[in-house]
């Protein structure tokens, strides 16, 4: 999809194209090693317990907008005009619990910012009492509600023109 539908309000109207994923498979010309050195994911969908505590989080913590809302089963988040950084879905049940250190499945994620932006974000989870942490690289650390790590880094905008 190359252009999306954007409501007055900011609202992204989502697509849902099913994925020929044999194609995909049939396509590949070697043993897939990972993802090279470098690589970006513009965007992660998330398996979480409570629609309305993810809501919250995301917009209230980090600071990012609902771009879609699709009722009691998906909401989709983003900085900007884009179409969605965060999906967020209840379509395996609202029981799951939060993730532990040592479970299978994803450790963190990490946004990277700039640097002005992280320090706003660190100004206001203080002034908020929001639990965070910083390490030796001056990321900001902390948990979602369901207890997936999120990371937060700054970048020089020098660096990147």
């Amino acid at each position: 999809m190359s252009e999306w539908m954007i409501k007055e309000d900011g609202e992204i109207v989502g697509v849902t194209e099913e994925l020929d994923g044999d194609g995909v498979l049939e396509a590949a010309s070697r043993h897939w090693q990972g993802f090279p050195k470098g690589t970006i994911v513009g965007h992660v969908h998330l398996k979480v317990s409570d629609l309305d505590q993810t809501q919250t989080f995301f917009t209230e913590v980090l600071g990012l907008s609902l771009k879609n809302d699709f009722g009691n089963q998906a909401k989709f988040f983003a900085a900007g005009s884009y179409h969605h950084h965060i999906g967020s879905n209840i379509w395996l049940g609202t029981h799951i619990p939060a993730m532990e250190p040592n479970d299978l499945g994803l450790n963190y994620y990490t946004f990277e910012v700039p640097l002005a932006e992280l320090t706003r974000l660190e100004k206001h989870w203080k002034t908020k009492t929001i639990d965070y942490e910083k390490n030796e690289e001056g990321q900001l650390i902390l948990f979602d509600p369901n207890g997936i790590q999120v990371r937060i880094t700054g970048r020089n905008p020098q660096i990147d023109a």
